[in-house]
Formats: C-alpha cells, sequence, structure tokens
C-alpha cells in the first residue's frame, strides 16, 4: 500500500498501480498471504525468513516486511515448500 486505497503490484518484471484493499486482493488467489498489514506476497515466492530482522526474503533477492504476529505462519509455509 502507498496512499489509502491506491496498491503497488509488483512483479517480476513491471510495477502496476491500482486502487482497492488488501483483503480485496488476498481473497483473489490462494497462493497470496498477508505477511504485514502492508503486504501480501505470493506463497510460491518465498525463499527465506529472517526472524531476527523480521522480513521475508523472495526469489528475486527483494524483501518484504514481516510482523511478529505472522512469523510462525510464514515459518509454517517455508516447511511445507
Amino acid at each position: 500500500t502507498d496512499e489509502p486505497h491506491r496498491l503497488k503490484l509488483v512483479t517480476t518484471n513491471q510495477l502496476i498501480q491500482f486502487y482497492g484493499s488488501l483483503k480485496e486482493i488476498e481473497q483473489l488467489d490462494e497462493r497470496l498471504v498477508r505477511c504485514h498489514k502492508s503486504y501480501i506476497v505470493n506463497k510460491i515466492q518465498l525463499q527465506a525468513l529472517d526472524v531476527k530482522r523480521q522480513h521475508i526474503v523472495l526469489k528475486s533477492g527483494k524483501t518484504v516486511p514481516v510482523s511478529r504476529r505472522m512469523i510462525q505462519s510464514i515459518k509454517a509455509l517455508l516447511k511445507g515448500d
């Protein structure tokens, strides 16, 4: 999220901005998971979890913050892969 109701979708090769809510996006596909109040990630793109720094490393090398509340569920996702 950036501005209220304005979302940024980051793909492997482009950036798309549009209006909507994270709750709506999260429900579009079962591969999408909320990891922070302002971030949703694709489970397929998860590579590692850095608990100490509280962020997720994606396959692209980018990092995304993860909330303390969501660390255990992200750990479970990574173990399941």
